[in-house]
């Protein structure tokens, strides 16, 4: 299964980069969810099916949702968590945006959410429980001033399959061999959410991060 993922994140990595590169003002969310398809038919043809999420401006504070006619304002985040799936597997990776350059107080929240994935990795190996990855994640956040409304991360399997969910009452471990994600993330009510998220393959004594993709909040900003 390693090897799909692979392929997989490969597709993500170019979803990214050509809405970095491709954005421009008055674009939608639906806009920005063609170019992410475009993306992936120049990899995949038409062999993959997509769900995810495409939410910009206050709708990103309500952490998920679907793109909409929404036309993308100077000052958005946009939360992109993308999920393709070929043949029953799938991958889960998450980066948010910005519509114009991002003010100080969104850019110190895009730094607690990124130090807390940083430091959730260190704690990620064969035999760490999922309510033990949650507690980590929150105390991190709790460093900032922050929380996050929803699990730590979950397992990657087939068909959109995510246990074990890192939660509060899942006492369940991960094993070696196993892939999962961390999603960290922040949501200011009416406002703004920030969310990241990477792949890691689980090996006896840490872990593999799978997607080597950027998580400098410059390389996401895109012209307002």
């Amino acid at each position: 299964m390693s090897l799909e993922i692979e392929r997989l994140l490969a597709m993500n990595r170019a979803a990214y980069t050509a809405v970095r590169g491709n954005f421009r003002p008055g674009m939608t969310e639906k806009d920005v969810e063609e170019l992410i398809l475009d993306a992936y038919r120049r990899m995949a043809g038409d062999g993959f099916t997509f769900c995810g999420d495409i939410v910009g401006g206050k709708r990103s504070a309500d952490m998920e949702g679907g793109a909409t006619d929404y036309v993308l304002q100077t000052g958005d985040a946009l939360i992109l968590d993308l999920q393709p799936q070929i043949d029953g597997v799938f991958c889960d990776t998450t980066r948010t945006f910005f519509v114009g350059e991002p003010g100080d107080a969104v850019r110190a929240v895009y730094g607690a959410v990124k130090e807390t994935l940083l430091r959730l990795e260190k704690r990620l190996h064969s035999g760490v429980q999922a309510c033990t990855l949650y507690t980590e994640m929150q105390n991190v956040l709790r460093e900032y001033g922050h929380c996050c409304p929803h699990h730590a991360g979950h397992g990657i399997g087939r068909n959109l399959e995510i246990r074990p969910e890192f939660l509060p009452e899942v006492s369940e471990t991960v094993i070696a061999g196993e892939i999962v994600a961390l999603e960290p993330g922040v949501y200011r009510e009416g406002s703004f959410g920030i969310r990241l998220e990477n792949n890691y393959l689980i090996t006896l004594h840490g872990c593999q991060s799978l997607f080597d993709y950027s998580l400098d909040i410059d390389d996401f900003v895109l012209g307002g």
